[in-house]
């Protein structure tokens, strides 16, 4: 008789010997629920105070493809039920670093969310290097129920909400003005 192990995501029946996936937590995972897992993977944009960016996709199960973690500034990550069908991504930070401001976004914007054609703009000048941030900046994205829009939040080190706030005064509206865009 073949010894077999159950699946943490699915709990079908893997071989021991078989093909299975080790999750960040230990949980072993078939590869259904392996693949299934880098569908949708959340991402995480570092903006460098250099004019530099860099882009780490992960899952919660894995981490990230590179080294298996779940990148700075992430905690974990969880889906936040709004009702049966709907949901978003939510997620936790480590300790070190705050949330300046979280929403959605959306990959169709027009003139009836004007503010986030305004937030485009800021998030497209930054990937370019025409904005330099004075501090790294966290950019995270994730899934909504909503195909059109995605979750995100923008993160910075707690020691420096001050001087992302003032810079963020003299680009555009400041905190305020940010959290309106991504509301």
């Amino acid at each position: 008789m073949k010894k077999t192990i159950k699946c943490s995501g699915c709990n079908e029946k893997i071989l021991k010997d078989g093909e299975f996936f080790n999750g960040i937590s230990g949980k072993i995972y078939c590869e259904g629920c392996y693949e299934a897992a880098w569908e949708h993977p959340s991402t995480v944009i570092e903006f460098k105070p250099d004019g530099s960016h860099e882009t780490v996709q992960f899952c919660p199960e894995f981490g990230s493809i590179e080294d298996g973690e779940i990148p700075k500034p992430i905690k974990s990550q969880k889906w936040i039920k709004t009702d049966a069908w709907r949901g978003y991504t939510d997620w936790e930070l480590q300790d070190g670093f705050i949330e300046i401001a979280d929403g959605w976004i959306t990959g169709w914007p027009d003139e009836s969310v004007q503010r986030k054609l305004e937030l485009n703009d800021i998030f497209e000048d930054l990937k370019e290097g025409k904005l330099i941030p004075p501090c790294t900046i966290y950019w995270i994205f994730g899934i909504t129920s909503n195909v059109f829009s995605t979750a995100s939040a923008i993160v910075v080190k707690k020691e420096d909400r001050e001087v992302f706030e003032k810079w963020l005064s003299e680009i555009d509206g400041g905190i305020k003005g940010l959290k309106e865009m991504l509301s």
